[in-house]
């Protein structure tokens, strides 16, 4: 009574979610006082250690200084500076939380690779938090999520004539 035995496995596992079960006394040969705490379980998830890392490496609008109503180019390089191989990668560029035209999807990205893209967009005056983000959707695994986005403010001023004109008499 009270006394424990440790017991060691060494096992290669593959990536993925394993269930690892340990059961005392699995035939039920030992008369017990409590047959239902033989057992014990746990869920060991094993990364695959070679994943991509998307990020935004570029990212800029063009002109410097825009204009209500003026066409204005967003442009953004994405970059798989990861392990492996990502596949439909998509680009979506954004006005704070409003996506601008439909995302942009490379079919696949290698391991030190480099994809740009551009969109051309027109915008009402005021301050417009612009920026890219590389799997938006968070769906492909990556050895780090948190460099995805890159972005900038771009002051957009009123167009002219449309600004009012004060006058002292």
């Amino acid at each position: 009574s009270g006394k424990s035995v440790t017991i060691q496995v060494s096992t290669v596992f593959s990536a993925g979610t394993h269930t690892i079960m340990a059961t005392a006394d699995p035939a039920g040969t030992v008369v017990e006082s409590n047959e239902a705490n033989n057992g014990l379980s746990t869920a060991l998830v094993v990364g695959s250690g070679i994943l991509p890392d998307l990020s935004v490496s570029a990212f800029s609008f063009s002109p410097p200084s825009p204009i209500a109503g003026q066409s204005i180019t967003l442009s953004a390089t994405m970059t798989n500076g990861g392990t492996a191989t990502a596949f439909n990668v998509a680009l979506r560029f954004l006005d704070g939380t409003t996506t601008l035209g439909s995302d942009f999807v490379a079919s696949s990205l290698a391991n030190g690779e480099s994809k740009s893209f551009s969109r051309v967009v027109t915008l009402a005056a005021g301050s417009h938090p612009l920026a890219a983000r590389v799997d938006p959707d968070g769906e492909i695994a990556e050895s780090n999520e948190a460099n995805n986005q890159a972005g900038a403010t771009a002051a957009v001023g009123a167009a002219a004539g449309t600004l009012p004109d004060l006058v002292v008499t």
